[in-house]
């Protein structure tokens, strides 16, 4: 059974739980961790850049619901889920159609942002050995302040 030095707790005013997590060596977050963390900053990040939907009145899909941040290719596309090539802001209507249609979703960026479909299909395949989180984490924090 462990024991601890009580008097140095007693003298910093903190419980035992609070003192072992004091003494506890920090915890690095796992990959899954830091890509969810690095999506909600990029999601913030990107909706803040842009708080409208890119597709409003540019077709016959009607506007509608909160604004989400979406990808030109697949969010699977790790090297390039970040890149501002690759991300639009649409509201949730638009996000939804163009999800279930991927013809129609292909069409519209051909048609409407034609230089972001291009700079996507260039680097969709160039594959890196890992992605650092920590750096888009950094990059989003220092850009949102």
């Amino acid at each position: 059974f462990a024991t601890y030095p009580r008097p140095l707790a007693k003298v910093r005013g903190l419980n035992m739980l609070e003192y072992w997590y004091m003494l506890a060596k920090p915890t690095k977050l796992s990959k899954a961790k830091l890509r969810t963390k690095a999506d909600r900053l990029a999601s913030q990040f990107y909706r803040t850049k842009t708080p409208y939907c890119e597709l409003q009145g540019l077709d016959s899909i009607s506007c509608g619901g909160n604004i989400q941040w979406c990808h030109v290719y697949s969010r699977s596309h790790l090297h390039i889920r970040y890149e501002s090539f690759n991300n639009l802001i649409l509201c949730q209507g638009h996000h939804r159609f163009y999800t279930t249609n991927p013809i129609e979703w292909v069409r519209t960026l051909e048609k409407h942002y034609p230089e972001r479909l291009a700079l996507a299909e260039q680097n969709r395949y160039k594959t890196h050995d890992k992605i650092d989180y920590d750096y888009w984490i950094d990059l989003f924090t220092v850009q949102s302040n």
